[in-house]
């Protein structure tokens, strides 16, 4: 094992400790995302003929309660390691569980499960808060998650871009053949995918979520439930 990969562990490790602040906890998962953005560059370039990678996808599970909402967190972290996240399966089509479809390069793909882990913990933690301090509906903590996703998006967003503005042009022109790879075997999984528009009922639940993962200190489906590329 590498040590930049027992680095990484050891930041989500420390995520997820229940006993530490929240913005500390999302300061160590910004921090390992970036860790894990850099290293899955570093592959992309070091990928050869003779020993290339390929676009691939993984399926990923969601159970109740709240399965439709934390696809939206799946795809934030998608996004942020240059992956698609697709729905193969609604949790409402298939007992209480979503399968998200993740596609990109294996090392991406792995990041995004081992960062959607840590993420998780990070917002049940949250979640129980705040119904332990009264807020019990299904509404409210349906669109906390929803906001919770939007929140972190944002901290992420500044983290890949930090990056990209340390990248070469040859660099780029990698990374654009490889999105490239991605979406063309999205689109021969899927020919002809709709979007899902996410909804929200609870403003204050949303808003909740948005601010704990804004604030935080980080340097036409049918059929199986619908095939639909998350996020509008």
């Amino acid at each position: 094992m590498s040590d930049m990969i027992k680095r990484i562990e050891k930041l989500l490790a420390m995520a997820e400790d229940k006993n530490i602040p929240q913005a500390e906890a999302e300061a160590h998962l910004a921090k390992a995302l970036e860790l894990m953005s850099r290293e899955g560059i570093d592959q992309a370039l070091f990928s050869t003929s003779e020993t290339p990678e390929v676009a691939i996808y993984r399926d990923m599970s969601i159970s109740n309660p709240f399965a439709a909402s934390k696809t939206s967190l799946i795809n934030v972290l998608s996004t942020s390691m240059r992956c698609r996240a697709v729905q193969h399966k609604s949790a409402a089509h298939n007992n209480g569980t979503a399968i998200i479809r993740i596609f990109g390069f294996e090392s991406d793909v792995t990041s995004v499960s081992m960062l959607f882990h840590t993420a998780l913990i990070i917002g049940e933690t949250n979640s129980a808060r705040y119904r332990r301090m009264g807020y019990t509906s299904r509404g409210y903590h349906a669109d906390y998650w929803k906001g919770f996703a939007q929140g972190i998006s944002t901290q992420f967003k500044r983290v890949t871009e930090d990056i990209s503005t340390t990248v070469s042009a040859g660099t780029e022109i990698v990374l654009r053949d490889r999105a490239l790879e991605v979406t063309n075997l999205v689109h021969a999984t899927y020919p002809s995918l709709s979007s899902i528009r996410r909804t929200v009922s609870s403003a204050e639940g949303y808003n909740k979520g948005k601010a704990d993962g804004t604030n935080a200190n980080l340097s036409s489906g049918r059929g199986l439930g619908g095939r639909r590329a998350i996020g509008s």
